[in-house]
């Protein structure tokens, strides 16, 4: 086509069929197309190409979420009628939920530990650990939206998805605030436990768990507090001597034993125990308290 450079009408001008033309001619000369979009005339046509590979689907998919992975989420897709339509698809999970970056990891300056898909334990450099998990949860039957992308990500052997979760839903990382947890380990002062899921497993990571503040040694052993003065001869046994009475050999009752279950909570305070920091106590649900054995009654 030659080079036809727009038209200048004045106002009340008469326009011709010919000046139509010019026009047209002139418009087809300055239309382009973006990446993936490529505009041509093919005699008084203006024809419009797209690149299909560059040009990703941006309408949103409603998926059904099947299950759960550490990087993606198999899900199906829902039809008109909301009901499962196909194969299991892979849809990769937003990048701050994916598990292969942060587990084992430092990033910016925060060390994560990963027990399962959905849970871990963040630890910055100077700082209590916080056990963190996905909110809202990826469950079985959950709707979610996906779109296209224009990267081809590997999610399993050979296995390649260019779906994402587009979250609408607001999935975070949340600090959990009460938990069940295991005894591994008893100090002084506190409890080395690890934390058991919805199903009642044990994770990999040891967390320390402050005692309640009347069963902890060191604010009791060789004080005397409110007029009674405490000897200790282990975290869990003391001698209690009131001023004026007799001693009396208290012990904590039911002991803290190895695999009892405890809940733990958060504080909003950080202390030091064990060369370690903690924000997690003991919510002694199980009522534990000083009592004198009863072979001593």
């Amino acid at each position: 086509m030659r080079n036809v450079p727009l038209p200048d009408f004045k106002p009340g001008q008469k326009l011709l069929a010919s000046d139509l033309q010019l026009l047209r001619d002139a418009l087809i000369q300055v239309l382009t197309g973006g990446p993936g979009v490529q505009i041509t005339s093919f005699g008084d046509r203006l024809v419009v190409s797209v690149d299909q590979k560059r040009t990703p689907n941006s309408r949103f998919r409603q998926m059904s979420v099947v299950s759960n992975h550490g990087d993606y989420i198999k899900c199906k897709a829902l039809n008109a009628s909301g009901s499962e339509d196909g194969d299991s698809i892979y849809v990769l999970k937003p990048w701050e939920l994916r598990r292969s970056p942060f587990d084992g990891e430092t990033v910016g300056g925060v060390a994560y530990e990963y027990s399962s898909d959905d849970e871990r334990t963040a630890t910055p450099s100077s700082g209590a650990p916080e056990v963190q998990s996905i909110s809202p949860e990826y469950f079985a039957g959950a709707v979610i939206y996906a779109m296209d992308t224009d990267t081809s990500v590997e999610v399993e052997t050979d296995q390649f998805s260019k779906l994402i979760d587009v979250n609408l839903d607001g999935r975070k990382w949340k600090a959990e605030t009460i938990r069940q947890a295991k005894i591994k380990s008893t100090g002084d002062d506190h409890l080395v436990c690890r934390l058991l899921d919805a199903g009642g497993s044990e994770g990999d990571t040891d967390l320390y768990v402050m005692k309640p503040w009347l069963l902890r040694k060191s604010p009791f052993d060789g004080q005397t507090v409110n007029g009674v003065s405490y000897t200790y001869s282990d975290a869990h046994t003391r001698e209690a001597t009131p001023s004026g009475g007799d001693p009396e050999t208290q012990k904590i009752t039911q002991d803290y034993y190895t695999n009892a279950v405890i809940m733990v909570g958060k504080m909003d305070v950080v202390l030091s125990v064990g060369g370690q920091q903690t924000n997690l106590i003991d919510l002694n649900d199980s009522g534990r308290a000083w009592a004198v054995p009863s072979e001593e009654t």
